[in-house]
């Protein structure tokens, strides 16, 4: 088949692989001049198989750290619904599917494609509350037989756990996950848009997708237009833009399916679908850091992989010779592309009580990015209520660690087959109705 993919985000680009080691036809739209230039361009880029178990830890029952701040009340009654106690254990079996199935398809395409992108093991998620140390130590005695690969790690130990990681004095313990994964995920989205593209996918640059349409048995029809340079966005994107030829772009040709990536592909060409109270608009602050001696660092400077605080929702991780911290997602819209300072500075301290001396922070690269959040914590794969018109979005910050899973699991509901070992109704867009 012929298939549109609209953005080329962390998303986009591994539908796009996924679609073409199919067979499919996968031709990807992106409005900027490059991948991963707005929602996927600085984001923290950790899994570990079982995450959830930190946030649960700390009192988030569902296993999915609530974003900070106000507003958007039906959202949040919404929310707190899903996080009863009949709705959870299906949704943590979920969680733990896509970080199973998403660590095993990365490992896959590494193998296959010979991806080559920045990526460190181990995550340590520290906690600091005697209730805390509790409950995690009462969940991993719970499900310890279904994840093997966490473990409890005393506060005087975790030098052995993260060499380059301080003491700190209210730190009691930490879960510890060796085999769990950090990475550089513009790195990884390029590698896989390389990939794709040696398939046979093809990527449209600077391309505005302004309408959808279809008739019956004559495929889709994707209205679409040039756009100028990437107005300043405060984005660090140093790709030039790579947009295809003209002659290449025929748009006389339908396509027999579409698959949205992204929440303002979403949002633009589908009626109704700012999906009301089932999403949240939400923004999340990063700051990405150099290490201070780069040129001969060892993993013993710095994050050995990820340091989580689940409690202030803040999250270090190694990128090579540099060091990205994230902060929680906060709802509301973006109000410029560059974070202000009460959201950076609780970063910088938690690099410098975890790291001291570590990185150069003022060499610091800021970031704020903007994401659909969905109430129940989980992604949005699957039909989008019209024959051939599908959608796949809302993984947020798990677009690296979820993505090749989801775009496994959305390639097989196109390919008409019965997808393994995920659950496709509780990601369908049509429990969020």
């Amino acid at each position: 088949m012929r298939i549109a993919v609209i953005g080329a985000g962390l998303t986009g680009v591994t539908t796009a692989l996924e679609l073409s080691i199919r067979g499919h036809e996968a031709v990807v739209f992106e409005r900027r001049s490059g991948i991963a230039a707005e929602g996927s361009h600085a984001l923290p880029c950790v899994a570990a198989r079982g995450l959830w178990l930190a946030h649960a830890a700390v009192g988030a029952a569902s296993g999915v750290p609530a974003p900070a701040g106000r507003g958007q009340w039906l959202w949040q009654w919404r929310r707190h619904r899903s996080a009863q106690p009949a709705a959870v254990l299906p949704r943590l079996a979920a969680q733990e599917a896509l970080d199973a199935a998403g660590a095993a398809r990365r490992a896959a395409w590494r193998a296959a494609y010979e991806l080559a992108y920045d990526h460190h093991s181990g995550v340590v998620a520290v906690l600091r509350r005697p209730a805390d140390v509790q409950r995690a130590r009462a969940l991993l005695d719970t499900h310890a037989a279904r994840m093997p690969g966490v473990r409890w790690v005393e506060a005087d130990a975790l030098p052995q756990a993260d060499p380059g990681l301080a003491g700190a004095a209210d730190v009691r313990g930490a879960l510890h996950w060796p085999a769990g994964e950090a990475a550089n995920g513009r790195q990884f989205a390029h590698a896989v848009k390389a990939a794709a593209q040696d398939l046979g996918a093809k990527f449209l640059f600077q391309v505005d997708v302004t309408a959808l349409s279809s008739a019956a048995g004559a495929g889709w029809r994707v209205a679409r237009q040039r756009r100028a340079e990437d107005a300043d966005s405060g984005l660090a994107t140093r790709q030039p833009p790579t947009a295809v030829p003209d002659e290449d772009d025929d748009e006389t040709v339908p396509f027999d399916a579409v698959v949205l990536c992204s929440r303002a592909a979403v949002v633009r060409l589908v009626p109704g679908g700012r999906g009301g109270a089932a999403w949240g608009a939400a923004v999340q602050a990063t700051v990405t850091v150099p290490l201070r001696d780069a040129q001969h660092a060892a993993e013993a400077v710095g994050p050995h992989g990820a340091w989580l605080d689940p409690l202030a929702r803040i999250t270090l991780h190694r990128m090579g010779d540099r060091v990205r911290a994230a902060g929680p997602w906060q709802l509301g819209e973006p109000a410029g592309a560059r974070p202000g300072a009460d959201a950076v500075q609780p970063l910088f301290a938690a690099l410098e009580q975890a790291y001291p001396g570590a990185t150069r922070t003022a060499r610091a690269q800021l970031w704020r990015g903007a994401a659909a959040l969905t109430a129940d914590g989980l992604p949005v794969v699957g039909p989008a209520g019209q024959p051939g018109l599908w959608l796949h979005h809302g993984l947020a910050a798990r677009a690296w660690s979820w993505g090749p899973a989801t775009s496994a699991l959305l390639a097989d509901l196109i390919d008409g087959r019965a997808p393994d070992g995920i659950d496709a109704a509780l990601l369908s867009p049509a429990r969020l109705r």
